[in-house]
């Protein structure tokens, strides 16, 4: 019967640790999820050190740079060149602050989703 017994105690230990460690898993996705798919190196939201897919607007719904296959900007000259310092260059000679600070709304994702627009549409971030 004491054998049992410590068995028994040993399995709950093992239970509670099992719940222990998937509570604690839980807490480490909800809080770090969005760092661990956009890292630099996912392959799965950047090609290279750019992201991977996505189209940027203006408020009116002029494309301004479209990632999707090679990255494309507008046609006009004018509007090009004002949103140089914003889109960056194809060479990366240019930052690009927006595809930095804006990669989860142009690739499309959401916690419990995760990159949901990436295999179907681009996703879509649209300055005002």
């Amino acid at each position: 019967m004491n054998r049992v017994t410590g068995r028994s105690w040993i399995v709950l230990l093992l239970v509670f640790a099992l719940i222990g460690g998937m509570a604690f898993f839980v807490m480490e996705f909800s809080n770090n999820a969005r760092t661990w798919v956009f890292f630099d190196g996912s392959p799965h939201v950047y090609d290279g050190m750019k992201p991977a897919d996505g189209i940027l607007t203006d408020r009116s719904g002029k494309m301004l740079l479209d990632l999707s296959g090679e990255w494309a900007y507008n046609s006009n000259a004018d509007i090009r060149q004002a949103t140089l310092h914003w889109v960056g260059d194809r060479l990366g000679y240019v930052s690009a602050p927006i595809l930095s600070c804006y990669t989860e709304e142009m690739t499309g994702y959401d916690l419990l989703n995760g990159i949901y627009a990436y295999a179907d549409q681009p996703g879509r971030m649209k300055l005002t």
